[in-house]
C-alpha cells in the first residue's frame, strides 16, 4: 500500500523562547531561544508498505517542511512481524 499526502502549514504563533527557573533557588531564571519556524511552509509525506509474506510486512515512509528558510527532513523504516 503506498500513500503520499501534502498540505500547506501556516504558523501564527513565531515565538521561538520559552522561560524557566529552578524551583526554591532565587534567582535562577534563564531564557532559552530556539530558531522561528517560518510563517508558511509546505508539508509532504510519503510511504510504502509491501507484503513479502502473509505475517511480514517490509515499510517506509518520508516526511518533509520546506519553507523560504528552512527545511526539515525525516525517514522511518519498518519491518512487522504478525505471529
Amino acid at each position: 500500500m503506498a500513500f503520499a499526502r501534502s498540505a500547506w502549514g501556516i504558523y501564527g504563533a513565531r515565538d521561538a523562547s520559552a522561560t524557566a527557573a529552578f524551583i526554591g533557588l532565587p534567582g535562577s531564571t534563564f531564557t532559552i531561544t530556539g530558531a522561528q519556524n517560518d510563517t508558511s511552509t509546505a508539508l509532504v509525506a510519503a510511504g510504502l508498505d509491501v507484503k513479502l509474506t502473509p505475517s511480514v510486512t517490509l515499510g517506509g515512509r518520508f516526511d518533509g517542511e520546506y519553507g523560504n528558510r528552512t527545511a526539515r527532513s525525516s525517514g522511518t523504516a519498518k519491518l512487522k512481524i504478525a505471529f
